[in-house]
């Protein structure tokens, strides 16, 4: 196994659907590893998730490397690949109401470092979900 391979949640911060992966080295980067990925023998593959386990802001995305690389170009979007869309862009949603449920929580805490952190996060990953943008903002701006 390359030991240089990453998942693309270890090379940048910025979330699975997020824009950024059509900026700069980091598409490239994501489909050389998608292909790496799809390559593997199953049983390294099992080593490489253990070792790199999916990380919330990208859920199913080892079985949507496997599903888009099984997609002929005569079916563009089979029933499994809608299903999986759906399903992490419902894990997403659901994570982002998770972290921005902490964010308030350290807010109300008086943890603000830690409500910026948690903002961040769900920016960088999800887009401004709820309030995020603006509460992350009030927190910079006060340079809390």
């Amino acid at each position: 196994m390359n030991e240089d391979m990453k998942p693309p949640w270890k090379l940048h911060s910025f979330g699975w659907v997020s824009m950024g992966w059509k900026n700069g080295s980091a598409q490239t980067e994501r489909n050389n590893f998608e292909e790496w990925f799809s390559g593997l023998p199953e049983n390294e593959k099992a080593s490489f998730i253990s070792e790199f386990p999916e990380s919330p802001w990208w859920p199913n995305y080892y079985r949507f490397v496997e599903i888009q690389r099984e997609i002929s170009p005569r079916d563009k979007f089979p029933s499994e690949y809608i299903e999986i869309m759906r399903s992490i862009k419902s894990n997403q949603e659901t994570y982002a109401n998770e972290v921005y449920c902490k964010a308030l929580r350290a807010e109300d805490q008086c943890d603000f470092c830690k409500a910026e952190e948690l903002y961040d996060d769900i920016l960088q990953n999800y887009g401004n979900y709820q309030d995020s943008l603006e509460r992350c903002e009030i927190l910079r701006k006060n340079n809390v």
